[in-house]
């Protein structure tokens, strides 16, 4: 508690929401809108505006942090249909304020990092175990199996996906403390964070969530290689990867709809919601071909989604007009609202944070920072509440501190 004790009593309070943002953003996509308002006017209570104002001109990160925005104001201003344009403005707005909150805030501690972070491995571990207690109310009560794919995350708003990526982040900030703190834990500390590890493991083989099983096997893979070398040796460490990622897989077939989920990969058939990644294809076709037509500025992000629409219509895709599909991919879903300059401005945004994680030796951040460029190839991630306020939130909380160490 010594750590906290320079810390005003509403500076505590706007910490403490913070905990409850990082412990409720696994369960719903606006709970964390309510509680970051209310962080912010803790802080606004404090006082001392000479000093914050001081704060943020000596914190030019989080200037870089927000200027993400910019691309939304750009496709607002590219946009016929200036309401649907505000709308997707006023979603991404946190991309700012959040970033804002912090820097105003002060400089958050290690232990009060490690708190925030420890929150959400704590929300991860208790969405998973409240969706496996409903799941298995209802097959007890109707026979129904539920324990799979979105019928698995139904009584939330959050799309298996993203319940995946949170959870695959969970691993890699459990990984982390495995390898950094190996020597100072005891067995049952050792102990629970594996077990905490095969839990979100197997969770994410039930939500069956492609791109994050990937990087949930890549994750793994890089922290255990990195232990491995540390404390067995180079070679122990690759024979017992190899055959980890091969127990891994083979234990992931196991489960019946996650193989039948796997296989689609592999297979070809009639385009259909059930075929995630045909789907996908068909959308991404019809998406380069909007783009093809406005290729340097873009549609705006008021007209992009009725011109997808329409190509899905002339291409035939029945079932993406039918479900208004976005482009399911972060990058097409930039380069056709805002064209060749959006994209550039989204890719230099990546790469600067991901040089600044680099110099300054935050491996968390920098995994961080990979896991999410990855995880929105798939998913338009910043058209949603949830994955704007989960990027905001961890990269203002990993990357504003850390070029001050």
């Amino acid at each position: 508690m010594q750590a906290f004790t320079g810390l005003s009593r509403f500076r505590m309070a706007a910490l403490g929401i913070w905990c409850a943002v990082a412990a409720v953003m696994p369960f719903h996509k606006v709970l964390s809108s309510p509680l970051l308002i209310l962080s912010f006017l803790c802080i606004l209570f404090s006082g001392q505006f000479a000093q914050k104002w001081q704060q943020l001109k000596q914190t030019p990160r989080w200037w870089a942090f927000a200027s993400i925005y910019l691309i939304a104001v750009l496709a607002y201003l590219l946009s016929d249909d200036r309401h649907e344009a505000l709308r997707d403005l006023n979603v991404k707005l946190y991309l700012v304020l959040i970033p804002l909150f912090f820097a105003l805030f002060g400089e958050v501690s290690d232990a009060a990092r490690r708190l925030l972070l420890h929150a959400f491995i704590f929300g991860c571990a208790a969405f998973g175990a409240v969706a496996l207690i409903i799941a298995a109310y209802t097959y007890m009560t109707t026979g129904e199996n539920q324990f799979y794919y979105k019928y698995l995350v139904e009584f939330t708003y959050i799309h298996p996906s993203y319940v995946a990526m949170f959870m695959v982040f969970a691993i890699i900030l459990i990984a982390y403390a495995l390898i950094t703190r190996w020597h100072i834990l005891t067995r049952m500390q050792v102990g629970s964070r594996l077990g905490l590890i095969v839990f979100f493991m197997l969770f994410i083989f039930l939500l069956t969530a492609k791109i994050a099983i990937a990087s949930m096997f890549l994750a793994l893979t890089v922290a255990f290689v990195v232990w491995g070398w540390k404390y067995i040796g180079w070679k122990r460490t690759v024979v017992v990867a190899i055959i980890g990622n091969i127990l891994l897989f083979l234990a992931m077939l196991a489960l019946p709809y996650t193989r039948e989920r796997m296989l689609m990969l592999l297979r070809y058939n009639e385009v259909n919601y059930t075929n995630s990644v045909d789907s996908r294809e068909e959308i991404w076709k019809a998406a380069v071909q909007v783009w093809q037509a406005h290729p340097v500025a873009g549609t705006g992000s008021g007209d992009a989604q009725e011109l997808l629409v329409e190509q899905y219509g002339k291409n035939g895709f029945v079932v993406g007009v039918e479900e208004r599909y976005n482009t399911h991919n972060a990058y097409l879903q930039v380069l056709v609202e805002t064209g060749c300059i959006g994209l550039a401005l989204l890719l230099g945004y990546f790469m600067l944070c991901l040089r600044w994680a680099w110099q300054d030796k935050n491996y968390v951040w920098g995994a961080f920072l990979l896991l999410f460029m990855l995880n929105i190839a798939t998913e338009s991630m910043f058209k949603t509440q949830s994955g704007v306020v989960f990027f905001s939130f961890f990269n203002a909380l990993l990357g504003l501190g850390s070029g001050r160490k």
